[in-house]
């Protein structure tokens, strides 16, 4: 009976001594993933520090919004400018089609009296020529 105590002891010896190797194997690949991480990690920090830190993301996205609301505010000056711009075309175009209107006016006066002065220049001629 000591002999197959001593059997089964030494097999499980064997078994423990097999256990204990592929834990240590598998505790030095969880090592290695562990230091691939922290590199990783400090590598990320680096670059976070390099591109203005954790609220980099928060202070671009503010610096968007404030050019928004400055380019906002240019749209709407200048939609101001350009709406009063027609306002003021529209003013002008009324006062030319009016001086237009006048004009035509003027015109017709201008050729009446010419053709009542050609008229009168005509009538006041005798016919050989002389006045009366």
């Amino acid at each position: 009976m000591a002999t197959e105590t001593l059997t089964k002891l030494t097999e499980q010896k064997q078994s423990l001594q097999e256990k204990l190797e592929a834990e240590s194997e598998q505790a030095s690949s969880l090592q290695e993933k562990i230091s691939t991480m922290e590199v990783d990690v400090f590598s990320k920090r680096q670059d976070m520090a390099t591109h203005g830190g954790v609220n980099a993301s928060l202070d671009n996205t503010k610096a968007v919004a404030k050019q928004i609301r400055v380019l906002e505010n240019r749209l709407d000056k200048g939609l101001q400018k350009f709406n009063e711009a027609i306002a003021a075309n529209r003013s002008l175009r009324e006062q030319i089609d009016t001086l237009r209107r006048e004009r035509v006016v003027f015109d017709d006066i201008y050729r009446k009296l010419e053709n009542e002065l050609q008229s009168k220049k005509k009538d006041s001629l005798l016919p050989d020529g002389q006045h009366h």
